[in-house]
């Protein structure tokens, strides 16, 4: 999973309704990469 390109958008962008679903290791792949992207790793 590659993360170098996180960008934030308004609330009032977004309607509500589901994108679409990853399983709980897909999910911990994300947790993982957006974690060592933004320097949030306090385990050095």
């Amino acid at each position: 999973v590659q993360a170098q390109q996180i960008r934030t958008i308004s609330k009032q962008r977004i309607n509500g309704g589901v994108v679409g679903l990853l399983n709980e290791k897909l999910m911990q792949s994300v947790d993982a990469a957006i974690t060592l992207h933004l320097g949030l790793n306090n385990n050095r």
